[in-house]
């Protein structure tokens, strides 16, 4: 636009100098006015057409929660508190958008009218020179098409204010965006130093604090799990457990210490509720870096093994898209989520309460595979659960403190940090 508007200024300028050098400036100076004011009326635009693609966006995401928990919504009797939210993200949109059209509507007024001057401000000027005889009426005709056509050219941002506007809030969003990316990503947790170790998964003088009231969750854990361990987190702290899950998935927001792990993308975590990506069963449970080196019929195998053949039933064939969340149930997903730990064989998986979707017999199934793969695995659960499976036992209590011992004939497979063991019924605490 703005080579068509210099390609213009220098084809008519000449043209309209030669008629009244008086018609080139008052253009130039017309076209600067008109173009200040149109930015003066249009100055709000920029930020409301950005607020408008945020609160038509938070729109959008509310219909998808709605979409994807619509059950959940209707069992639980939700509908009028979703409506209410949904009608409210509305008329939030609703009312930015009217403030929309009413600047654009000053600014439709001004460009009107400054539109239809350009018509008439040629004649005027001209018109002394015909009445004089000095020019025939012709000229005056030519005039008006010179003075239209380079006013417009200097007009860009009057004609093209609607766009530019939202040009503008397009670019800003953008530039918020490529901000963002460029930003040095703070450490996982402040205050805790993460350290990879291939062999090991250890916390040093760990301490985690509530991102709430800031008061310790647990303190000082100090304790080293080898390559080849099954340890269980238990006891009452549901807070505490859920804070060592996330610190040492680098999601913990508060606290200090050392934890020592495998690098991020050789670590695997399986939350309570496990995430299936869209896509086809393969992809569900196939990394993409793995992607040519598992076969087709070591996925039927494993799927076989966890009795989950009528899931692949379901889903047609491992290479058909299907929404996972619908067709299958929790257990089942939690199922599929091993699937997958065990084709990607880390040495270390971090496990959270793995057996509340699954019975025990399930579990059990799931923690000797786990064991058979050579995969160390790290799971919060209750105190009773399956102890035979595990070579030790990390206990969190509601205040704060820890202790941890070894199972059964598993003496030396798991230090704690204090460097001394004691006995205890029922195992070895250190």
């Amino acid at each position: 636009m703005m080579l068509n508007s210099a390609f213009t200024v220098i084809a008519f300028s000449g043209v309209l100098w030669s008629i009244n050098p008086l018609l080139f400036g008052v253009a130039a100076l017309y076209a600067a006015c008109g173009s200040y004011v149109t930015l003066v009326l249009s100055r709000p635009l920029i930020k409301l057409n950005y607020d408008q693609f945020d609160k038509e966006a938070d729109f959008r995401s509310a219909l998808i929660h709605v979409r994807e928990n619509a059950e959940s919504i209707l069992l639980a009797h939700r509908e009028d508190r979703l409506k209410a939210r949904l009608l409210r993200r509305i008329e939030s949109f609703v009312v930015n958008f009217r403030k929309i059209t009413s600047v654009n509507r000053n600014v439709g007024f001004f460009t009107t009218g400054y539109n239809w001057l350009i018509q008439i401000i040629p004649a005027l000027i001209v018109a002394p020179s015909f009445i004089a005889g000095q020019i025939e009426f012709g000229v005056i005709t030519q005039s008006a098409m010179a003075f239209t056509l380079i006013v417009n050219a200097f007009s860009l941002i009057v004609t093209q204010i609607q766009s530019l506007s939202n040009f503008a809030a397009v670019v800003v969003r953008l530039n918020s965006l490529i901000e963002a990316l460029e930003r040095k990503q703070p450490a996982p947790a402040a205050g805790i130093e993460m350290s990879e170790d291939d062999r090991r998964v250890a916390y040093e003088e760990v301490t985690l604090l509530s991102p709430v009231d800031g008061q310790p969750v647990f303190k000082d854990l100090s304790i080293s799990i080898p390559f080849g361990s099954r340890v269980l987190i238990s006891k009452s702290n549901e807070t505490g457990k859920l804070a060592l899950f996330r610190a040492t998935a680098g999601l913990w927001p508060s606290g200090k210490g050392r934890i020592i792990r495998q690098p991020a993308t050789d670590i695997y975590f399986l939350a309570e509720r496990p995430y299936l990506p869209p896509g086809t069963l393969r992809e569900v449970l196939v990394d993409q870096k793995l992607e040519h080196s598992i076969a087709d019929g070591q996925i039927r195998d494993l799927l076989h093994e966890l009795d989950l053949d009528p899931v692949l039933v379901r889903a047609g064939a491992l290479n058909i898209e299907q929404d996972w969340g619908t067709l299958l149930s929790l257990g089942e997903q939690q199922l599929l989520a091993f699937v997958h730990i065990l084709l990607a064989a880390p040495n270390f998986v971090f496990l959270d309460r793995a057996g509340t979707a699954l019975n025990p017999g399930q579990l059990r199934k799931i923690l000797k595979m786990l064991s058979k793969n050579s995969i160390t695995y790290i799971n919060i659960g209750e105190s009773d659960d399956l102890r035979d499976l595990y070579d030790a036992v990390l206990e969190i209590d509601e205040l704060g403190t820890w202790r941890c011992g070894l199972i059964g004939g598993a003496a030396g497979s798991v230090t704690g940090g204090k460097g001394r063991f004691r006995e205890h019924s029922g195992g070895t605490w250190c």
